[in-house]
């Protein structure tokens, strides 16, 4: 345990964070360093120049609580208050998924298909949470009206302070998934996909809001399913479906998009390491 005293420099408070975090993280010196960073509004760089600085009583006892929130497994960006995603700083909390590496595959699918197109477009980010996706979208694309929708009103609070911060333009709605919206040219979507028994296992469950991970008995998959299924009333022709899910789940997400649109063209696009990740549904 970390003991406060006057004494304590930036060195010796790293030294013993990191050797707290040794048992819930990879890289505890990382980690104990992001959290020095954040509570001292200072890089990574500075802190190691400044090593031998002596830490103010008030900076060390709040170091010492977002250790000890990370010693319990916490996510470092709760602890953060924000994330990088596609380059950008995202607001999270607790009411929000934490966006991950492997969803910058969906935004880039996007943007593929909206910067070929020399028309407007109209998006639709369903299950928006910090509104990573739809932002990152809207803000790289000029012909193009975003939407983002949570049932969860405190995800959409975040949402929007998180536009409001980026200063990008988008509307904002409270659904279950598509109920009660109109049309879209591109339907995204990072859904909860993972299978109830699964959830006493995922670490993450513990902290990350279940609204977002459970997504269903149906092997995780009811709330995919009753996403295609309304999909269908909603995504304008020649329009885009994109659709995040589980690297074991590809197959049966075949199955389900192939059967809600049997003239479409249904892939399966695989992450950076190689797994199933995404499906892509077009229409003719």
């Amino acid at each position: 345990m970390i003991t406060s005293t006057l004494s304590h420099t930036i060195q010796s408070a790293l030294r013993d964070g990191t050797e707290q975090l040794m048992a819930v993280t990879d890289t505890p010196q990382l980690e104990a360093q992001l959290l020095l960073g954040h509570i001292l509004d200072a890089s990574r760089t500075w802190l190691l120049t400044w090593s031998d600085k002596p830490l103010e009583t008030a900076d060390f006892t709040a170091y010492q609580a977002a250790i000890a929130r990370r010693a319990t497994g916490e996510p470092l960006p709760y602890i953060l208050g924000s994330w990088e995603f596609f380059g950008v700083d995202f607001i999270v909390s607790e009411h929000t998924l934490i966006p991950r590496p492997e969803t910058e595959l969906l935004v880039e699918a996007a943007l593929d298909y909206t910067t070929a197109q020399d028309r407007q477009l109209t998006l639709v980010d369903i299950g928006t949470g910090t509104g990573c996706i739809g932002l990152s979208i809207a803000a790289n694309t000029k012909n193009t009206r975003v939407t983002l929708v949570d049932i969860c009103p405190n995800a959409l609070e975040v949402a929007e302070q998180n536009a409001r911060n980026q200063n990008v333009f988008v509307t904002l709605r409270q659904a279950d998934l598509l109920d009660g919206l109109g049309m879209f040219d591109v339907i995204c979507s990072n859904p909860p996909y993972v299978a109830p028994a699964e959830m006493a296992d995922l670490a993450v469950s513990k902290f990350e809001p279940h609204l977002a991970l459970d997504g269903g008995s149906n092997r995780g998959l009811d709330v995919i399913e009753r996403l295609l299924d309304q999909a269908v009333a909603h995504l304008n022709p020649s329009g885009l479906l994109l659709v995040e899910f589980g690297s074991s789940q590809g197959a049966a997400i075949r199955d389900l998009a192939v059967a809600a649109f049997p003239n479409a063209t249904v892939e399966i696009i695989q992450d950076y390491a190689g797994l199933d990740r995404l499906l892509r549904v077009t229409l003719p």
